[in-house]
């Protein structure tokens, strides 16, 4: 497909160069476009793997507070524990899917 270039207000059928060089450029603009997308989902892993750890400390803190008291833990804090590991490792797959 020829496209049409206007310089100075006036329309000229482009160049076969021109037309290459828009087809290159198109092609580097999805390219880059495809690669802003990833990091930005890689971005959104990362933010809820912060936000995981985050939620993990207090129930990890009172596991092992009652551990070295001697005592069993909070079922509740075990299995909130457990839910919050399960969602990290689910997202840490997708950080080494393909």
């Amino acid at each position: 497909m020829t496209r049409t270039i206007i310089e100075n207000g006036v329309s000229r059928p482009a160049t076969p160069e021109e037309d290459a060089e828009f087809d290159a450029l198109a092609v580097a603009a999805a390219q880059r476009a495809t690669e802003i997308a990833a990091a930005e989902a890689l971005a959104a892993i990362l933010a809820q793997l912060a936000e995981i750890d985050a939620k993990s400390v207090r129930p990890l803190r009172a596991i092992l507070d009652t551990q070295a008291a001697g005592q069993t833990p909070d079922p509740d804090d075990v299995t909130y524990l457990a839910a919050l590991k399960a969602q990290a490792d689910t997202l840490r797959a997708q950080l080494v899917a393909p």
